[in-house]
């Protein structure tokens, strides 16, 4: 009979690691009737179509975003000769540019097996994410709502791709813009001395309750500091508008 613990690590290793569009060759797996439930409210899909259709848009949308696993545990369970399920967990960490880590996600799944014209094909996938905090003796942790809400704007700000991308100069406080449309009233390069202008653009682009959070996390006089003993940091606020966009500074050395 087919080994499904191997299986299983290459449909993992396929969904994970498809950086572009030509990479796409999960279907090759999937049965065109497969039912699929992710962890956001919208992925439940209810045949292949409906879910290559968001599959392809989220590998457009991942652009230096890499994906990788560890510590991937499966039990298998065979009901009989046509049908076997497979459960187990894994570790999903989110890599921009293959070097940075930038998410990690315990998850858990479970996998329908069944034999279509031959062929063993997945039948259906559910996949989740458990909450870290919650405590070993409660069934529904009380903080779960605000954990899981705030999960999901830094899971939607993550798919956003990157609109600005910007080198700051941690000894002068010169910043430069390498990538986005110009801020109003600054051409691609500012100093400190420009701090009111971009005051005022946290003030019109930013929701008032992330305004002082945005603040601190763009003053690059603290930058330094903040970054003693990590690789990165980031910053997750929600728009006027309503979407959600994360920040991340990343320290370079030049030569």
């Amino acid at each position: 009979m087919q080994d499904f613990k191997l299986l299983t690590r290459q449909l993992l290793e396929t969904y994970l690691g498809s950086d572009t569009l030509s990479d796409v060759v999960i279907q090759n797996f999937l049965d065109s009737n497969a039912s699929i439930i992710g962890t956001g409210k919208q992925e439940f899909f209810k045949n292949i179509e409906h879910f290559l259709n968001s599959f392809k848009f989220d590998v457009e949308k991942r652009k230096k975003i890499h994906f990788e696993f560890k510590d991937l545990e499966i039990e298998e369970n065979i009901v009989d000769d046509q049908c076997v399920f497979v459960y187990g967990s894994v570790k999903i960490y989110g890599l921009y540019d293959k070097e940075v880590t930038i998410m990690h996600l315990d998850s858990r799944f479970t996998i329908i097996y069944g034999v279509r014209d031959g062929k063993w094909k997945v039948l259906h996938i559910h996949h989740s994410i458990p909450d870290k905090e919650q405590l070993e003796d409660e069934e529904f942790p009380i903080t779960l709502g605000k954990q899981v809400q705030q999960a999901r704007h830094e899971v939607e700000a993550l798919s956003a791709g990157y609109s600005y991308i910007c080198l700051i100069n941690l000894e002068t406080g010169d910043v430069e813009l390498i990538k986005g449309n110009n801020i109003p009233g600054l051409n691609g390069r500012y100093t400190q001395m420009d701090h009111n202008i971009l005051l005022e653009q946290v003030n019109r682009l930013i929701a008032k309750s992330f305004r002082k959070s945005s603040v601190e996390f763009y003053d690059s006089k603290t930058i330094a500091k903040r970054l003693e003993g990590k690789n990165s940091l980031f910053h997750t606020c929600e728009r006027t508008d309503g979407t959600w966009i994360l920040s991340m500074i990343v320290p370079q050395k030049y030569g």
